[in-house]
């Protein structure tokens, strides 16, 4: 039976209402290991949420030092612009502490987009998690276009009208290119229940909205319309 690390993630300081939103898998990835997927997004970089189902349980099945050197590893060989599917290069590092294997392959290996199989991006860079800056403008798209005047019909007007109901803190930017790809891939009646509920809470106490959204599409891209937790 996996530990819950959820309480251990609290008290390192990570922000475990964002974090928890991203995957049923995160509660039982070890604190230090969340800690540092964390880090990692405040210094610019977005690996915690391209993660897909298959790297959340990958964290979740090795020791607190080897899924940090393994988000380390991913880390920079996204920095560095040395690899394109983040998740295919964290699951072959990973093999060699879940399997035993000494070798890794070489990170300009693999091809095909750090968004593909409906992750959250599609780059690996961004704003901090839950900063001012990501908030207020994110990354993709044309530049000053917003990515929320793809949404047409009823869509499009539901989003509008979340706009005008959390005008207090909803900005059109927080709709950026993935969450707006992603909504569109959904059916209608369920890209309309992912708005409903971004509609029903209070958004003033969330850090980092486009993720928070992300997280209600993700359970309805696994077949979970309601939280687990």
């Amino acid at each position: 039976m996996r530990r819950n690390y959820g309480s251990e993630q609290a008290a390192l300081g990570v922000r475990i209402d964002e974090l928890h939103n991203l995957s049923s898998h995160a509660p039982f990835v070890p604190g230090a290991v969340a800690m540092t997927l964390q880090r990692a997004w405040d210094s610019g970089n977005r690996l915690v949420s391209l993660l897909d189902e298959g790297s959340w349980k990958a964290l979740t099945e090795m020791e607190s030092q080897h899924g940090q050197q393994v988000v380390n590893e991913v880390v920079e060989a996204m920095n560095n612009q040395q690899i394109r599917n983040c998740n295919a290069f964290l699951i072959s590092v990973a093999k060699k502490f879940l399997t035993g294997s000494a070798s890794t392959p070489a990170a300009g290996s693999y091809g095909g987009s750090s968004g593909a199989g409906g992750n959250y991006g599609g780059g690996s860079s961004g704003g901090s998690y839950g900063s001012a800056s990501y908030a207020s403008g994110g990354a993709g798209g044309q530049k000053g276009v917003p990515a929320l005047n793809r949404l047409h019909g009823v869509l499009g007007q539901r989003a509008q009208d979340l706009l005008v109901q959390h005008s207090h803190v909803l900005r059109d930017s927080h709709f950026d290119e993935v969450v707006v790809s992603q909504l569109q891939k959904l059916p209608e009646h369920e890209a309309l229940e992912v708005l409903a509920e971004v509609g029903r809470h209070e958004l003033v106490g969330v850090k980092n909205i486009p993720a928070y959204i992300m997280g209600i599409i993700n359970r309805y891209k696994r077949g979970v319309s309601r939280p687990s937790y």
